[in-house]
C-alpha cells in the first residue's frame, strides 16, 4: 500500500510550514509508548512532523523489539497528513498492510508499528491556534471517501469520540530534573558502573589487606573492562543498537581488541622509539590506523548504512581495543617495564589513567573516525574523501595530546573528543530522520564551521512548530472530507539503490506466544498466528486481518 514515492518538504530554516487543510489526532494503543505531547492515549498531530521510533529524541517513543531507531514519521501535507516509513527492519502496517511508500492517512486507518496500533481520526471543535497556523481551506475537488459508511441516524458518541481538552505545552522530552531522572531511572548503564566500582573496591580492598598480589587477577580485568561495558550498556539502553543484530558491536568490539592491538603493537615496535611528542604522534598514527582497519570489513554488510551503525562499530573497536591495552599495560606497570618501579601503585595508576578514562579516549577517537567513514559513503563501500582524511588527523592529533602532554593534554583531547562525538551523533540522528530522501552530509569542514557557531542548532533543516500555547481548547473526534492523494511532482523521485546496495529488510519477527486469559477465545490470521486481544483488527506479526 504505497503512492507515489514523494520526498519530504524543502523546508527553508527558520520559515513556518504551510498548515494542512484539518487537524488530526493518534489514539494509540500499547503498553510499550511513550509521548511528550500525550493526552492520555491521544496524541494531537500539531507540529509539521512527527516522528516514531525508539530514541529519545523521536515525538513518539516505541520501546517494544519490532521498533526501529527512526521508524516513521507523519508529516503536514495539502491535502492532510502523510505517513512515511524511515527504511525500518520490520516496516510500517496501514490497516494489515504493509507500505512501501509515502502515503495520505484517511481518518479511521489503523497504524501498526512493531506491537503498537495507532489509529488516525480528523479532529472538529472550539480550538484555536495563532495567526498564520490556522487550516487553510480544503481544495477544490474533496469529497469525503466514507460517506457511503457515515450512519444513517446519530449514534453515541464512543470513548474515542468524547471531547478532550489540550494544551500544547512545548516541552522537550525529559526537561528539568526530575524528567531527567525518570528517564534515567529505567536504564541500567548507571547501576552497571555502580556494581562494577564495588567490586573494583572490593578487588582493591583484597589487594591491599587480605589476599595481596594475587588479587591483581580481578582487580586488572574489572578496571580495564568496567567502562567499555558500562559503554555498551548506555548504548543499549539508548536503543542506539538497534536495527543491528546483536553480534555485530561484540564482532567489532573483539576485532578491535584482537587484530588492532596485535597490528598496533608489531608496527610500533618497528617504527616508534622513544618518548618524545613526535613518538606520541606515531603512536596516534599507527593505532587510529589499527582500530579503523579493524571493522572496516563491516563496510561490506549494507544492512549497516546508517551514519549511526558507524559511529557505534567505532565506539566498539575502540572499547575492545582499549580493554586490551589497559590489562597489558598494567600487567607492563607491574612488572616495571615503564621504569617506575613496577608493583601494586603502577598498576593501579595506570588502571585509573587508561581503564577508567577509556570513553574519553580510544572509544571517542575511533566513533569519530568511522563515524566519517559511514557519513562519507554514501552508496559505495568505501570513500576516502577529505572529512574522512579531516576526522582520522583529528583524531590522531587527539591521540598525541593524550599521550605526550600530560594531564592539560588528556583533559583537552576529552573535551573536544566528546564535543565532535556529539556533533556526529546529532547530525546522524537529524539525517535518519529523513529515511531514504536524506541529502548528501555537507563537507565536514564546513559541517564542523557551522557547528562551532551553532553548536545547539538541529544539523538538518526542519519546519518551524507552532510555540507553546498555540492550539487551546476541546476538541472532538469526527469525520472531514479528505481529498485523493497526487504526489507533488517538484520533488525529487526517491533514490533508486543498485541491487547490491538495496536495504535488505528481515520479515517481522514473530512475538512470544502467549497464553489465552480465561474467557478469551483465540483469533488467528491467515498465517497462523494468534493473538487474544479483543479489540485486534490485524495480526501484530504479518499485518494480515484477523479472524474470529
Amino acid at each position: 500500500m504505497s503512492s507515489s514515492p514523494v520526498a519530504p518538504p524543502p523546508y527553508v530554516r527558520g520559515q513556518p510550514a504551510s498548515p494542512p487543510p484539518y487537524y488530526g489526532t493518534l489514539i494509540v494503543r500499547g503498553p510499550a509508548w511513550r509521548s511528550r505531547f500525550a493526552q492520555g492515549d491521544r496524541i494531537p498531530l500539531f507540529r509539521p512532523e512527527i516522528h516514531i521510533g525508539k530514541l529519545a529524541s523521536n515525538d513518539i517513543m516505541v520501546t517494544d523489539p519490532y521498533t526501529s531507531r527512526n521508524h516513521a514519521v507523519i508529516r503536514w501535507a495539502p491535502q492532510g497528513y502523510v505517513l512515511e516509513d524511515l527504511r525500518s527492519t520490520n516496516g510500517t502496517f496501514v490497516n494489515g498492510q504493509r507500505i512501501s511508500g509515502p502515503m495520505l492517512l484517511q481518518p479511521g486507518q489503523t497504524i501498526r508499528i512493531g506491537q503498537t496500533e495507532m489509529t488516525f481520526y480528523a479532529l472538529q471543535g472550539d480550538g484555536r491556534a495563532i495567526p498564520g497556523y490556522a487550516p487553510a481551506a480544503p481544495p477544490a475537488g474533496y469529497a469525503p471517501p466514507f460517506a457511503a459508511q457515515a450512519p444513517a441516524a446519530p449514534m453515541a458518541p464512543t470513548a474515542a469520540q468524547q471531547p478532550f481538552q489540550y494544551v500544547d505545552r512545548g516541552l522537550p522530552a525529559g526537561q528539568g530534573l526530575g524528567g531527567w531522572i525518570g528517564l534515567e531511572w529505567r536504564k541500567h548503564y548507571w547501576k552497571v558502573l555502580i556494581v562494577g566500582l564495588i567490586l573494583l573496591f572490593i578487588s582493591e580492598y583484597l589487594l591491599n589487606n587480605v589476599l595481596g598480589e594475587p588479587a591483581l587477577l580481578f582487580v586488572i580485568p574489572i578496571a580495564s573492562a568496567l567502562m567499555p561495558i558500562t559503554f555498551f550498556i548506555y548504548c543499549w539502553d539508548s536503543d542506539y543498537l538497534s536495527d543491528m543484530p546483536r553480534w555485530i558491536p561484540w564482532g567489532a568490539f573483539i576485532s578491535g581488541a584482537l587484530l588492532g592491538v596485535t597490528l598496533a603493537f608489531v608496527l610500533e615496535l618497528i617504527f616508534v622509539n622513544g618518548d618524545s611528542l613526535g613518538a606520541a604522534l606515531a603512536i596516534g598514527l599507527i593505532e587510529e590506523s589499527c582500530k579503523a582497519l579493524a571493522v572496516v570489513w563491516f563496510l561490506r554488510n549494507h544492512r549497516l548504512h546508517s551514519e549511526i551503525d558507524g559511529v557505534i562499530l567505532g565506539a566498539a573497536a575502540g572499547a575492545g581495543f582499549a580493554t586490551l591495552e589497559t590489562a597489558l599495560y598494567a600487567l607492563t606497570a607491574y612488572l616495571g617495564g615503564f621504569q617506575d618501579g613496577g608493583g601494586v601503585a603502577a598498576v593501579n595508576q595506570t588502571l585509573l589513567l587508561r581503564g577508567l578514562l577509556a570513553i574519553f579516549g580510544h572509544v571517542t577517537w575511533t566513533a569519530i573516525v568511522v563515524g566519517a567513514i559511514w557519513r562519507d559513503r554514501g552508496q559505495r563501500t568505501f570513500r576516502p574523501t577529505f572529512g574522512v582524511l579531516l576526522a582520522f588527523a583529528i583524531a590522531v592529533l587527539l591521540h598525541a595530546l593524550w599521550d605526550g602532554v600530560p594531564i592539560v593534554g588528556m583533559l583537552i583531547a576529552a573535551v573536544v573528543g566528546l564535543w565532535l562525538l556529539r556533533f556526529f551523533l546529532r547530525e546522524a540522528v537529524s539525517r535518519a530522520k529523513f529515511g531514504p530522501y536524506a541529502p548528501p552530509p555537507r563537507p565536514l569542514a564546513l559541517a564542523l564551521g557551522a557547528y562551532v557557531f551553532h553548536p545547539f542548532r538541529d544539523p538538518a533543516p526542519r519546519p518551524v512548530a507552532p510555540p507553546a500555547g498555540s492550539f487551546t481548547g476541546a476538541w472532538q473526534i469526527s469525520p472531514v472530507a479528505v481529498a485523493p492523494y497526487a504526489a507533488p511532482q517538484a520533488y525529487p523521485a526517491a533514490p533508486q539503490y543498485p541491487p547490491q546496495y538495496a536495504p535488505q529488510y528481515p520479515p517481522p519477527a514473530q512475538p512470544p506466544a502467549q497464553a489465552a486469559a480465561p474467557g478469551l477465545q483465540p483469533r488467528v490470521c491467515v498465517h497462523g498466528h494468534t493473538t487474544t486481544d479483543p479489540a485486534a483488527r490485524f495480526c501484530r506479526v504479518c499485518g494480515a486481518p484477523l479472524g474470529g
